[in-house]
């Protein structure tokens, strides 16, 4: 009797865990991927799982096709211009600016005859709105800076902190920050019915003006707000106020590296869990 309550378990367990799952259905860990593709998360920040293509593979009806060959990005290796990313020629074997537009700029991915941040202009202007010819280089404007080192034509705001100057800065809106004082300079401060804490946004740790009401530090699998506003629920560091599929909740997630779904319970323990209650169940 024992024998045959195992064997009832471990068919019913097979059916519901082992299933043939085609590309794009939710699968779990002991589901079998078929057509090329393999179980694994959607989200390094949700549980769900589903069947993904494999690389250079695409879903698309249920099946996993060949991709689109990508183009060859700027100094990549080309054999003609049709290889290259618009606005790219091939030259000499590899995609490059054409001569009449010989700048390239990494961060928009396009060509310019106008001058990069950093460089030297005279005759030629700088590129953008963003950028002005100062002492024989092109400097970013007051109110503007570089996002990062392939940043050459100064694309992100230059917000004013707190206590920071605002004659001629804008104060940091996400921070909640206001242009107060009536002496030169002007500051950026807190609204009256708030207070500058530390939160974590974006990974970062910064101050941004909360009332009394805020939640500051909220933890792994807790409620939490996303938009980021003075009443709001923040999360600690390294956790995302992020729904998942299937759900409405809004919670602080923790990320997960391997998203292959080797966390999940496996075939083989299922059918011992399952085997051990119904057994208790029958005898």
């Amino acid at each position: 009797m024992k024998l045959f309550v195992c064997a009832v378990a471990l068919c019913l367990v097979a059916v519901s865990f082992c299933a043939d799952k085609k590309p794009g259905e939710s699968c779990t860990k002991d589901d079998k991927c078929t057509l090329e593709s393999e179980c694994k998360r959607t989200d390094s920040y949700c549980p769900e799982m589903k069947c993904h293509c494999k690389e250079n593979k695409v879903a698309e009806n249920k099946k996993c096709v060949d991709a689109e060959k990508p183009k060859v990005m700027y100094d990549g290796i080309c054999a003609k211009t049709e290889d290259c990313y618009t606005g790219l020629e091939c030259t000499d074997k590899k995609c490059k600016c054409p001569a009449a537009k010989k700048n390239y700029i990494e961060i928009t991915m396009t060509c310019t005859d106008k001058i990069l941040f950093g460089k030297n202009c005279k005759d030629t202007a700088c590129e953008g709105n963003n950028m002005e010819c100062k002492d024989t280089k092109c400097v970013c404007k007051v109110g503007f800076k570089a996002k990062n080192d392939k940043d050459k034509i100064c694309s992100e705001i230059d917000y004013a902190g707190l206590d920071g100057d605002c004659d001629k800065k804008t104060c940091n809106p996400m921070m909640g920050l206001e242009c107060t004082g009536t002496g030169t300079p002007k500051k950026c401060t807190c609204p009256k019915d708030t207070e500058a804490k530390e939160v974590y946004y974006m990974s970062d740790k910064v101050k941004k003006c909360l009332t009394a009401n805020a939640t500051v530090n909220v933890g792994k699998d807790e409620e939490c707000m996303a938009t980021y506003d003075k009443d709001g629920k923040y999360c600690k560091k390294d956790l995302k106020c992020q729904k998942c599929p299937g759900s409405d909740d809004l919670k602080c997630r923790e990320g997960e590296k391997d998203t292959s779904g080797v966390g999940q319970m496996t075939f083989s323990m299922s059918v011992v869990l399952g085997c051990v209650a119904l057994r208790k169940f029958f005898m």
